[in-house]
């Protein structure tokens, strides 16, 4: 069920460090959050299949993920630092009425996800995308996670259609911006550059249908400016 919420209390933790998880599935995104006190500032991982990420609880010992979910039954696994581990069940029951298209990435610069609507125009009315507001912009979905490629990767940023079963017919087109390079490319994001090159992947979930796609954006020259057709890197789907 979409939005709902239960919180459970890590039984495999020591008295003395207990962690209480909360976990519910956003659209087929799963918002987990873990209270620690404990654990301020150590680092927690989950990993949902092949999928790991980690992250560092807070001072007030806190820590979130959101995981993308597929059409894998297993559970995710929270692990702390000192080895103890938390299962979170997942239903992934409601993904035949999802539409999501997330992007992941490793490399530490700022993607962002453009997702444009049918009838629009990457950067224009119709984009779905970081500081796009639904109302400006005239959408129906939005970005609901959002990175800017630092701390730990991988990185993330999704788009959902919160009712997919009611999208509308006609071409969704997915666009990647590398906000870090810019428009004009110099030093390590051009030429033969440390992230010249860079890798990414798409995770679209369609009413039940689940793909990825793997993708590079490859190098380009230094010091030459970019239209918007190479700007923003249209991966073929």
């Amino acid at each position: 069920m979409f939005g709902g919420a239960a919180a459970t209390l890590a039984q495999d933790a020591p008295a003395a460090c207990e962690a209480a998880v909360t976990a519910f599935n956003d659209h087929g995104l799963e918002r987990i959050t873990i209270a620690s006190p404990c654990r301020r500032n150590e680092k927690v991982s989950a990993t949902y299949g092949v999928f790991q990420q980690e992250t560092v609880f807070s001072d007030e010992g806190m820590a979130h993920f959101a995981v993308a979910l597929t059409n894998e039954q297993r559970p995710i696994i929270v692990r702390y630092k000192d080895g103890k581990t938390h299962s979170v069940a997942i239903d992934t029951s409601n993904l035949s009425a999802v539409f999501r298209i997330t992007l992941q990435w490793d490399a530490p610069v700022d993607l962002n996800l453009h997702v444009v609507e049918p009838g629009g125009r990457v950067g224009g009315k119709g984009d779905a995308t970081p500081g796009h507001s639904p109302e400006l912009f005239d959408l129906k979905g939005r970005i609901d996670l959002e990175d800017d490629g630092t701390g730990l990767s991988p990185f993330q940023e999704s788009y959902v259609f919160p009712n997919g079963l009611q999208r509308p017919t006609g071409e969704f087109t997915v666009h990647v911006e590398n906000a870090t390079r810019g428009r004009v490319p110099s030093g390590a994001h051009c030429d033969k550059g440390e992230y010249a090159q860079i890798e990414f992947s798409l995770l679209i979930v369609d009413r039940g249908e689940v793909r990825k796609h793997l993708f590079k954006m490859l190098p380009l020259p230094c010091g030459q400016p970019l239209d918007d057709r190479t700007y923003y890197f249209r991966p073929r789907l």
